[in-house]
């Protein structure tokens, strides 16, 4: 690929800190919302961010923000550039509440050690990742469980808080969510079968299968038992787990599911697989976003950043774990401390079905979150989490 540097500036801040025969360090801030617009790399370097944040990128020629970063107090990031041709020139947009800066340290003087651009390097203190679903860099780490191998990110310390992911995505749906959980909260999210980093041999399986899955990462992690949150495809886990499996579970939070796969509406899982990718990200923006949402474009680039497109077999095979879901008739055993939440506008979980499972279960509490459709965890992070946060805090497992 031809680039005219005059076009694409090779500055990659806004600021030049400091230089010498070795090293040029950069500055770049950005106010909520703000963008730091094409350009690129010519020299191997270390991006420094000493403060939380979150971003989105967006390479030259891609139709989406198709790279998201949440970075955590330290991230480090290194990246080679090698010395076939430089970096796709890019742009960065902060997605998150508050204003950030971070540092770029460019390694002037000498060559690449690689002759091609090589994944990036990471302290793990964040995740960077293409909405592709292949990792840049993550803070992914394994539990082992017979021939599956559960790869999970966390983030915090205290109670911990199980993320189970919906089915159009994987753990990056949490990347920006976790750390809006606060203090005194360990939150894990974890790749389902078919799903991201986790490793699964290529046979069938249901729901009651992915509820085990949970529970034999609780126990690797070396809990008892431990908070569940699961939305969408992910409620149907949390709640087969909350019936199949109650001794892992501390509290139970659902938010936008449903007790029986027969009551889904309109888009049903097997309509959006068979969409083209682009057409699939359509009809998700609109089933899961409000009409506002839709038009801000920082929630829909935030959303996109966590879609994901598996393989066809990957997909059929969890699609085919959802026929025959049905815990209805045994939500009366749910023992465990309960939390249901919903969006006043959701196209198919609407609040309604929220209130069944919550009559059916003792002493379950619903919550209705005005405006908001299926994407709960991603257009109303901050009310989601919120909820979730003191849900779990006032059930503490000591």
């Amino acid at each position: 690929m031809s680039v005219v540097q005059s076009t694409y500036p090779s500055a990659p801040g806004d600021t030049l800190v400091f230089e010498n025969d070795r090293v040029r360090v950069w500055s770049m801030t950005l106010e909520p919302g703000g963008m730091f617009d094409f350009h690129q790399h010519h020299y191997d370097h270390v991006v420094l961010w000493p403060d939380s944040g979150q971003a989105v990128a967006q390479n030259l020629g891609d139709p989406d923000w198709g790279i998201s970063l949440a970075a955590e107090p330290g991230f480090v990031l290194f990246q080679t550039v090698g010395t076939a041709e430089p970096l796709t020139p890019h742009r960065i947009r902060n997605v998150g509440d508050t204003a950030v800066t971070h540092y770029i340290i460019e390694l002037i003087s000498e060559r690449s050690p690689s002759e091609q651009r090589l994944p990036g390097e990471t302290n793990g203190r964040g995740t960077f990742v293409y909405s592709g679903g292949a990792a840049v860099t993550t803070a992914m780490k394994t539990v082992k469980a017979g021939e599956i191998e559960i790869a999970y990110a966390e983030s915090g310390a205290g109670e911990p808080v199980i993320l189970l992911h919906g089915g159009e995505s994987t753990h990056i749906q949490y990347d920006t969510f976790r750390p809006q959980l606060g203090d005194g909260i360990r939150a894990i999210a974890y790749d389902q079968r078919d799903s991201g980093a986790s490793v699964n041999p290529p046979h069938p399986y249901g729901i009651p299968d992915l509820a085990e899955d949970c529970a034999a990462l609780i126990r690797g992690l070396g809990y008892e038992r431990a908070h569940i949150f699961g939305s969408s495809f992910g409620g149907f886990i949390a709640l087969q787990v909350a019936v199949s499996v109650p001794d892992v579970v501390q509290s139970l939070t659902v938010g936008a599911t449903f007790s029986d796969a027969t009551a889904l509406q309109a888009p049903v899982a097997s309509e959006i697989v068979e969409l083209s990718p682009s057409q699939r990200d359509a009809q998700m923006l609109a089933f899961a976003l409000s009409e506002r949402g839709q038009a801000d474009e920082k929630v829909v680039a935030e959303l996109k950043s966590v879609l994901v497109h598996r393989s066809p077999e990957a997909d059929a095979r969890r699609l085919a774990a959802i026929p025959g879901f049905d815990v209805t008739n045994r939500l009366p055993e749910i023992t465990a401390p309960t939390l249901l939440i919903y969006g006043e506008d959701d196209p198919a979980a609407r609040p309604e079905v929220g209130r069944k499972i919550a009559d059916a279960i003792p002493r379950a509490r619903l919550e209705v979150i005005p405006g908001a459709r299926h994407g709960i965890t991603m257009e109303f992070a901050r009310e989601t989490a919120q909820l979730l946060r003191d849900f779990v805090l006032a059930h503490p497992s000591q």
